[in-house]
Formats: structure tokens, C-alpha cells, sequence
């Protein structure tokens, strides 16, 4: 039981932010990216697939709306740049 006490405020320093528009704009985001790593599958083209794993995972770890705009955006755009 103490280790249960010990880890609770630890835990609560990190608090997971669920705004529906975050959750939106991730969700569609991610579907970009899927479309990007199935093309780069399919056609054997390598920026696309590694741009579409990016674009599937980076919303985890980005924590506003404009910031994920942002960085999909230079991810979507990069494979067109370095093929």
C-alpha cells in the first residue's frame, strides 16, 4: 500500500489533456500519415513511408493544436523535397 501512496503525486505531475479539437485534428493527422505509409509500401518509396510513420506517431507527443498544424505540415511537405 505505501508504494501505491508514494507513486500517487508523482503520477499527478503529468496530466493527459483530452480536448476534443486536439483529439480531431490528431485523428485526421494520423489518417494523412497511414495514406503517406501505405503509398511509400506499396510504391517501395522510402521518405513517404518513413513521413507517414511520423505523421501516425508525433501526435502523442505534441501538446497543441498549432503546433501538430505545424509540424504535419513540414512532415507532409518533406518527402516531396527528398525523393
Amino acid at each position: 500500500m505505501e508504494i501505491l501512496q508514494r507513486a500517487g503525486p508523482a503520477a499527478d505531475n503529468h496530466v493527459m489533456d483530452l480536448d476534443i479539437g486536439h483529439l480531431y485534428v490528431s485523428l485526421l493527422i494520423s489518417l494523412v500519415g497511414y495514406g503517406y505509409f501505405m503509398y511509400g509500401k506499396k510504391q517501395a518509396r522510402t521518405p513517404f513511408l518513413l513521413a507517414g510513420a511520423a505523421l501516425m506517431s508525433f501526435g502523442y507527443f505534441v501538446p497543441s493544436i498549432a503546433l501538430s498544424a505545424l509540424v504535419a505540415a513540414v512532415l507532409a511537405g518533406a518527402p516531396f523535397f527528398f525523393s
